[in-house]
C-alpha cells in the first residue's frame, strides 16, 4: 500500500438519489468528511499508481479529459489528500476514538 492510501477510506456508492436526501439514509455511524466526487486526488486510478504523483506522466490530471498535463494541479492534488491525512491524524489523536472518515 503506498503511504498516500493509508487510513484512506472511500465509499464508492451509485445511486439516483440527491445528494442530501443520499446523506440523510446513511448510517448514523458513517462521518463523512468531504465528498470527493471528480476530484483527482482521489480517483482509484491516480491513489493506485505506485510512483510519486509529481513526478508521474501517469497522474490523470482530469477524470474526463487526459490529453494537458498540468504540474500545478498535480500538486495541488497532492495537497488535498494530504490535508485529509493530516486531519484524520489530528482527529485520531486528539479524540481517544474517531469514527470512520469518508
Amino acid at each position: 500500500c503506498h503511504p498516500r492510501c493509508r487510513g484512506l477510506m472511500l465509499l464508492e456508492t451509485y445511486t439516483t438519489l440527491s445528494k442530501e436526501q443520499f446523506k440523510d439514509r446513511l448510517p448514523k455511524f458513517l462521518n463523512v468528511d468531504k465528498e470527493v466526487t471528480g476530484d483527482p486526488a482521489f480517483s482509484m486510478f491516480n491513489l493506485s499508481l505506485r510512483e510519486e504523483w509529481i513526478n508521474s506522466k501517469k497522474f490523470c490530471h482530469r477524470l474526463s479529459d487526459d490529453e494537458d498535463e498540468d504540474q500545478d494541479a498535480t500538486e495541488e492534488a497532492h495537497n488535498r489528500l494530504e490535508a485529509v491525512h493530516r486531519k484524520s491524524s489530528f482527529i485520531e489523536i486528539n479524540s481517544g476514538s474517531a469514527s470512520p472518515v469518508i
